[in-house]
């Protein structure tokens, strides 16, 4: 093989590398779960800005403090109680990521993303903790 078609081929070899890893890059930074958006207060408060800017969200109606648009009712929002009456919080055995409907009254998986129910340290049996 000729030196020119060497030279060739390893800048075409290098150049594709390259491309592979800063794409990879790329996807993780542009990659929003929806654990995450309803983890932020933005998405998780009972009131949110319409426009979800970062740092909006009150447990009362208000303004937002960013673009001054009107909070409206969150209705995604669940209270304390109602996420603890919930089987992902109230199981004796709930998934690491509370997946919805997971949590069981034995050791398993989580049917929605396969990783191994913790125990429920705050697990109280028949709704009663003693």
């Amino acid at each position: 093989m000729s030196k020119k078609v060497k030279t060739i081929l390893g800048i075409l070899v290098l150049g594709l590398m390259l491309t592979i890893v800063s794409c990879k890059d790329a996807k993780k930074e542009d990659v929003t779960t929806k654990t995450e958006q309803v983890e932020k207060k933005e998405y998780a408060s009972a009131y949110v800005c319409p426009m979800h800017c970062e740092g909006s969200g009150s447990d009362i109606a208000g303004e937002c403090p960013k673009c001054g648009m009107d909070y409206v009712k969150n209705k995604d929002a669940a209270t304390k109680t109602e996420q603890v009456e919930k089987k992902e919080h109230a199981s004796a055995y709930v998934c690491p990521m509370h997946c919805e409907g997971s949590g069981s009254d034995k050791e398993g998986e989580c049917p929605k993303c396969g990783m191994t129910y913790m125990k429920n340290e705050g697990h109280k049996a028949n709704g009663h903790k003693h």
